[in-house]
């Protein structure tokens, strides 16, 4: 039988209700089965459409993979896998570092966790190309306390803050990952110069450092790794110490503890202030921050005790608003926050991983959660009569590839699959590629 010259197979999985999923395709004009089965290979519904969709319903919670077919049996190669369940975040593997997991980064299917102790500072490089389960590529240690790592390219940049951390001495060390099996030092920002709390890629072969000494976002040029060079700097209005930063299309959004600046990196050497929104709420920590992709609404952290998330409208760069604010139990602080689509993922310490959907920017909905912490969970008091929060637990988060990874103080590198409400043919989320 030819299959229909008008039929490419499912375009989009959704779940939709309690238990129902529907497909969606284009084409198959003399009528396309929509068929569901379990993880198992069983088959657990099958509807029969003209109309470009159909829904099975009754299914219970867990996952499914949904094919079309045409009225000559083809189904174009293409199958998606989806959940159903209110819960979209799925546990899937993890693997231990010694020390412990501080901060993360990739590329596609390559994953880089720094973590290790004060004298034994690592970041292990990690395949997820396989599935879930991780594989140990290689790894560079003896870096001091790694506080951030970026991945660009066959490039990977690591922060060790020897402001905070005294016994860090190493600077900003660049590496090549070419071959990850054998990552190569190539040259390191020295700690003298600007030391670097956190750092993000920006254009290619440019790199931002949160310089906690010289009070400033530090702008390098690194397409010649081994001899970066600084091109200029940053600094949001006093009171103002630059902790994280996140580059989007020409834009470098700052936290700077006390408020968020966004700058245009048109000129390196001279970035311009375009947006400015003071914190003007009590005792503020802003840690990190994160845009979603359609530029309209930001993400912003902040570490410390009961440290929420926030929920940001940017359509006005001059009037910056705070639309919404999660929290979790009383006294848990998050810390980093990172945006992809339309959802949130968020670090939060001792609570774990979780995801919220912002489709309505002020009604954000927790739509995935996993804890990964099981241990005492007090606050810290310090001898001044301050309190910090309890740092251990999920440390940082990347949820921009196949999989979604986490970094956790405790249990290294966790990795789980995330599942929206629709995933479209072509897209990684949940495990597709």
């Amino acid at each position: 039988a030819t299959p229909s010259s008008d039929f490419l197979g499912l375009e989009t999985a959704t779940r939709d209700g309690a238990d129902g999923l529907t497909g969606t395709w284009k084409g198959g004009t003399e009528g396309v089965n929509l068929e569901v089965r379990k993880i198992s290979s069983d088959l657990v519904g099958s509807v029969d459409s003209q109309t470009g969709t159909a829904t099975v319903t009754g299914l219970a919670d867990g996952e499914y993979y949904l094919r079309a077919f045409d009225a000559t049996g083809d189904d174009a190669g293409r199958t998606i896998h989806q959940w159903v369940g209110e819960d979209r975040l799925v546990y899937r593997s993890e693997s231990a570092i010694s020390g412990g997991g501080r901060a993360i980064h990739g590329d596609d299917d390559l994953v880089a966790v720094g973590g290790g102790t004060t004298d034994d500072g690592k970041v292990v490089l990690y395949d997820l190309s396989g599935g879930p389960t991780a594989t140990v590529l290689g790894q560079l240690s003896g870096l001091g306390e790694v506080s951030d790592v970026e991945v660009q390219g066959s490039l990977l940049a690591v922060a060790t803050d020897n402001t905070l951390h005294p016994d860090a001495t190493t600077g900003a060390p660049i590496s090549d990952i070419a071959d990850p099996t054998a990552p190569a030092l190539v040259s390191s920002i020295p700690a003298a110069d600007d030391n670097a709390h956190t750092l993000t890629f920006g254009e290619e072969g440019r790199i931002y450092l949160a310089s906690t000494l010289n009070g400033c976002e530090a702008v390098y040029d690194v397409s010649d790794p081994s001899q970066p060079t600084r091109l200029g700097t940053f600094t949001a209005p006093p009171p103002s110490s630059p902790h994280d930063q996140t580059w989007v299309n020409g834009q470098l959004w700052v936290a700077y503890t006390f408020g968020l600046a966004v700058a245009d990196t048109t000129d390196p050497a001279n970035l311009e202030l375009v947006g400015l929104m003071p914190a003007t709420w009590s005792t503020p920590f802003v840690h990190n921050l994160w845009p979603t992709e359609d530029g309209k609404t930001l993400a912003v952290s902040e570490e410390a005790v009961g440290g929420s998330v926030r929920i940001v409208d940017i359509t006005n760069l001059d009037a910056m608003t705070v639309v919404a604010e999660v929290e979790t139990t009383p006294g848990h602080s998050v810390h980093n926050v990172v945006v992809r689509g339309r959802y949130a993922f968020a670090a939060w310490y001792t609570d774990g991983l979780l995801v919220f959907d912002l489709e309505d920017p002020a009604n954000p909905v927790l739509v995935g959660a996993y804890d990964t912490w099981a241990g005492n969970e007090d606050v810290e008091n310090r001898g001044d009569g301050s309190q910090w929060p309890n740092v251990n637990g999920a440390t940082h988060v990347w949820p921009m590839g196949r999989h979604i990874a986490i970094s956790d103080s405790g249990r290294g590198l966790v990795v789980f699959d995330f599942f929206p409400q629709t995933i479209r043919w072509g897209e990684t989320w949940g495990g597709n590629r």
